[in-house]
């Protein structure tokens, strides 16, 4: 009895070993400088030139952001209570624009943020409650007749965001709350935020009269802090290269950059990565949901499934038969502007290696982003 409890604290102690020290494992941490004299023809390249996968996430100048805490780390930029939700509020604006396209996958802010760049009203709304709640804020979205917005609170009051119309209205120099709106609409007549083109609409009655018909307005409450992390992941021997711009001819929702991921002939697979794929290149093989579909014959299949899904595709299998093959995935384009001088971070469970490359575009239907209001 005595000899296996022995081997029974060995072993144990042995597991706790190996798991310490893979815990502790060292991880690749870059902090680089990119620059190129012709910002519109260069792509970042991220290669994997190790044989085993590497995990990673990155950051283009403060831009791609591996969690909601980090969103709020890279825009609060200061101490007081209002300052930090206008900080973040401004950040989410200048990030998302109204689009239908993929709203019934649900809300996954950070797939949001990074990689559609879109979102309808609720969407939006829910994205910011949940920014302003890890940021330490209570907050509820607050479900109108025909619109969704925002509310923080802080300074004892509710404070009301419309971040899906990028506004927010102001009596006295104080944001005005919910319930202040609907008992005094003259009050949707006073200052407002910065002028966008997506709150036009907020000028008409037809707005005002979403909050004042009351019966139907709902608040709903974020209880839990988002824990989600971007974590991307790289094959061996495979290239992660961005931004390819869109082609008006080609891309059936050609308003964002795209991001390609190159892996090696025979590579045989499964790849998951919290970015949307809207297309395949080269010659192979992919199987989504257990439908296999061999490229380049199944192409406009494949295009079709992936337009008109309605759940996120988290895990595609693959067989590469060519050295071309790619998984073509949706950036958002105001996360990928290139200029002369760039900032890369990197975060990676290997060594991975950085440069930007200039490219030709042959094609005369490349067009360079906008990120317009649909």
């Amino acid at each position: 009895m005595k000899k296996y409890f022995l081997l029974f604290i060995t072993l144990l102690i042995s597991s706790f070993i190996i798991v310490f020290f893979n815990s502790t494992k060292k991880r690749y941490i870059k902090d680089l400088i990119l620059t190129t004299n012709d910002s519109s023809n260069a792509i970042v390249y991220i290669s994997n030139i190790t044989q085993n996968k590497v995990k990673f996430n990155f950051s283009l100048n403060g831009k791609f952001y591996s969690s909601l805490n980090d969103f709020i780390r890279q825009n609060k930029n200061s101490t007081d209570s209002e300052q930090i939700v206008l900080d973040l509020f401004n950040a989410q604006i200048k990030s998302l624009v109204h689009e239908n396209l993929f709203n019934e996958r649900g809300v996954m802010p950070l797939l949001t943020l990074n990689s559609k760049g879109f979102a309808i009203c609720g969407r939006q709304s829910e994205i910011f409650c949940q920014i302003a709640k890890n940021a330490g804020f209570p907050s509820r979205k607050i479900s109108l007749n025909g619109h969704v917005v925002s509310e923080v609170f802080y300074y004892d009051k509710w404070h009301l965001f419309d971040v899906d119309r990028k506004t927010y209205f102001k009596s006295n120099n104080t944001i005005l709350s919910y319930e202040k709106l609907i008992k005094d609409p003259l009050l949707f007549n006073q200052k407002r935020s910065k002028n966008y083109i997506a709150n036009v609409t907020t000028i008409f009655k037809k707005y005002n009269k979403k909050f004042t018909t009351t019966n139907d307005n709902k608040f709903i409450n974020i209880k839990k802090n988002n824990t989600d992390t971007f974590l991307l992941s790289i094959p061996p021997n495979s290239i992660f290269a961005f931004p390819f711009l869109p082609d008006y001819k080609t891309d059936f929702y050609p308003y964002n950059t795209k991001a390609k991921l190159f892996v090696p002939n025979g590579f045989n697979g499964t790849i998951r990565n919290p970015l949307i794929l809207i297309n395949v290149e080269g010659t192979g093989e992919i199987k989504i949901n257990n439908v296999k579909f061999t490229i380049p014959k199944d192409l406009e299949l494949l295009r079709a499934k992936l337009f008109l899904s309605k759940q996120f595709i988290n895990q595609i299998n693959i067989h590469s038969t060519s050295d071309s093959f790619a998984l073509v995935y949706m950036l958002n384009p105001q996360f990928t502007i290139i200029y002369s001088k760039n900032k890369l971070h990197l975060n990676a469970s290997d060594s991975l290696k950085v440069s930007l490359i200039q490219i030709k575009n042959k094609s005369k239907s490349i067009i360079k982003p906008m990120h317009i209001e649909l």
